[in-house]
C-alpha cells in the first residue's frame, strides 16, 4: 500500500503549508527555493520496528490520512528518535495533528503549490526498488521544473531529454540515447508522467 494522491492533497492543504509540531513554523515546501523540507510522519509506525508500531493496522489504515502528520524534518526526527519517541506517544501526535488541521478548515492552497508538493512527495515515498537509479533522477529533477516538464525530444541530431533546463543525454551514442529512453518509458509505464505530445 502506498499513500494515495488524493490523501497527500488533503494533508498539505490542512497543513498550510507548515509544520504540525506546536509553536513550529518551519514551511513544508519552500516556495523561494522550491524545496521539500517536510517529511511525511507516521503516527502508528510505518514498519514493525518503526515507532509507535501498531500490527493490527491494516496498510490502508497505516497510509492512511488519519495516520499521517506533516513535520519539518528537524521534528519529525525528534518524534522518532530512540531517544525521544517515548515522549511522543500516539494520543499527543494525533493531538497534533488534530489541532494543526483545525485552523485550516476550509482551507484553499494555490493549485499549482498542491500540485508541486504532491509531486515531490509522490517521488519521495516511491521504493527505490521500483525505480532504476535513472528514472528517480529524471523524476526528481522534473520535479524542480518551474512547469514540470520533461521534454523527449528526437531530431536528425539523435535524442535529447531535457528537463529544467538540465539535458540528460550528454553524449551523441546510442547507447546513451537508449539509456534514456528506458528511463522515460519505465516513468510512463508506472504512471508518474503522462505524456502530452512529443516534438520531433
Amino acid at each position: 500500500m502506498t499513500i494515495t494522491r488524493t490523501t497527500l492533497n488533503k494533508l498539505f492543504t490542512l497543513s498550510r503549508n507548515l509544520c504540525a509540531f506546536p509553536g513550529c513554523t518551519n514551511p513544508i515546501l519552500d516556495t523561494e527555493h522550491n524545496v521539500l523540507t517536510g517529511e511525511i510522519c507516521h503516527i502508528k509506525g510505518k514498519k514493525p520496528n518503526g515507532p509507535r508500531y501498531d500490527a493490527t493496522q491494516t496498510p490502508e489504515e497505516r497510509d492512511g490520512f488519519d495516520n499521517l502528520i506533516l513535520m519539518c524534518g528537524a521534528h519529525n526526527k525528534i518524534v522518532d528518535d530512540p531517544l525521544t519517541k517515548a515522549a511522543f506517544t500516539v494520543e499527543i501526535l494525533t493531538g497534533y495533528k488534530r489541532d494543526h488541521e483545525a485552523h485550516s478548515k476550509n482551507a484553499v492552497i494555490r493549485k499549482d503549490m498542491l500540485e508541486k508538493f504532491a509531486q515531490m512527495l509522490m517521488i519521495e515515498s516511491e521504493p527505490k526498488a521500483n525505480l532504476s537509479e535513472d528514472a528517480l533522477r529524471l523524476l526528481r529533477e522534473a520535479s524542480k521544473d518551474p512547469h514540470g516538464r520533461l521534454l523527449r525530444i528526437q531530431t536528425n541530431g539523435g535524442l535529447f531529454v531535457q528537463t529544467n533546463g538540465h539535458e540528460f543525454v550528454e553524449q551523441r551514442s546510442a547507447r546513451q540515447e537508449a539509456r534514456w529512453e528506458a528511463a522515460l518509458n519505465e516513468l510512463e509505464v508506472k504512471g508518474l508522467i503522462q505524456p502530452l505530445s512529443y516534438e520531433r
